[in-house]
């Protein structure tokens, strides 16, 4: 296999210029793609190759972690 998908499950804080609290939740998909396969150095690093976020209400501290599948 040449390339490895994992998906992250991520809960983030955002903070505007106003100072007002928002809270997103979602899912990244990461690609890595095998040293063994690469022909170049230096070899292409983990990347994020899609995101979904939405904005939800609650506290950061209690908002559970989404289920992710790639």
């Amino acid at each position: 296999m040449s390339k490895i998908y994992n998906a992250v499950p991520v809960v983030i804080e955002a903070l505007s210029d106003t100072g007002q609290r928002q809270v997103y939740s979602g899912c990244y998909t990461l690609v890595q793609v095998s040293a063994s396969v690469q022909d170049y150095v230096p070899f292409d690093p983990i990347r994020i190759v899609t995101g979904q976020l939405i904005k939800i209400s609650g506290d950061f501290q209690t908002v559970p972690m989404p289920e992710c599948r790639l």
